[in-house]
C-alpha cells in the first residue's frame, strides 16, 4: 500500500498538468497519484494517464468537489492536495 496519497484536481490544464506530474514523481515516496478531472473539454485527463495517475472524471463541480472526490478514492491515511496550474 502507497505512504502517500496526491490529490491534484484538474480543470483545462493541459498546458502544466505534464510538469505538475514529473515534479509529483520526482518526490522519493511511495505514493499514489489521483488526478481529478472536473470536466475538462482539454487533453488534460488523458495526459494524466500517460503520466501513470489514476484519472478520475466528474461533471464540472468545482475545486472542492473534486477533493472530497479524491479523498473518497484515496488508498491511504496521508493525503496532500496539489493545484495543477503550477
Amino acid at each position: 500500500m502507497p505512504q502517500l496519497s496526491v490529490i491534484v484536481p484538474v480543470y483545462n490544464e493541459a498546458q502544466t498538468i505534464h510538469q505538475i506530474l514529473e515534479k509529483i514523481h520526482a518526490v522519493a515516496l511511495d505514493k499514489e497519484i489521483i488526478v481529478v478531472d472536473d470536466g475538462s473539454t482539454d487533453r488534460s485527463g488523458d495526459i494524466a494517464r500517460m503520466h501513470g495517475a489514476k484519472v478520475i472524471s466528474q461533471k464540472n463541480s468545482g475545486p472542492g468537489a473534486a477533493r472530497n472526490k479524491g479523498v473518497d478514492n484515496a488508498n491511504t491515511e496521508v493525503i496532500v492536495f496539489i493545484d495543477a496550474d503550477n
